[in-house]
């Protein structure tokens, strides 16, 4: 396990039974036998660090998707277990992080990234008209707060079920130009 994995796990096991914005980078680092310098080598503050966990996970996703590993519905199913895998740590950070360090700021504005740049290689553009980029934004948003939703309300429906749910919402307007299908 590398240094940034280390942390990350360290943090994790903080957040089981604290909200996240009471935990400092000083016990994070302690927690894992580093020092605070240590941790700023790899990582700005707490929430560099939540989207860096988050971006990794994502980014791994992609990637299968990209090369057609892995189907559209595939990608959904798999990016939602993660998070009902892990929908305590989750909720924590959803519920106490705020403004510019959220995660709903974080994680929608990464997607809203890749979801743009992979509309621009399938469109070779170098922009994207403004339909396009509102509606990559309103269903992002839309995703990830429903996501949230649907892990502290509607336990009853499983990665599968959820996973529809979010492919039906897709707008039919990029659905084409988004899915390898």
């Amino acid at each position: 396990m590398n240094t940034k994995e280390r942390i990350l796990r360290s943090f994790s096991e903080l957040l089981e039974n604290e909200p996240v914005d009471k935990i400092t980078v000083k016990r994070i680092s302690a927690n894992c036998d580093l020092t605070s310098q240590t941790f700023y080598n790899h990582f700005e503050d707490k929430y560099d660090l939540i989207l860096w966990s988050y971006r990794r996970r994502v980014d791994e996703l992609y990637e299968l998707y990209s090369v057609g590993e892995i189907t559209w519905r595939e990608l959904l199913e798999r990016y939602l277990s993660g998070y009902k895998q892990n929908a305590k740590l989750i909720l924590n950070i959803m519920k106490n992080t705020h403004g510019n360090d959220s995660y709903y700021v974080g994680s929608s504005g990464y997607l809203v990234k890749k979801f743009k740049e992979h509309f621009k290689k399938k469109l070779g553009v170098e922009e994207l008209d403004p339909k396009t980029v509102m509606l990559i934004n309103t269903f992002i948003g839309g995703m990830v707060n429903i996501i949230g939703y649907w892990l502290d309300k509607e336990k009853s429906i499983d990665e599968k079920e959820m996973a529809e749910i979010l492919d039906l919402a897709f707008p039919e307007y990029l659905r084409h130009l988004y899915r390898n299908e």
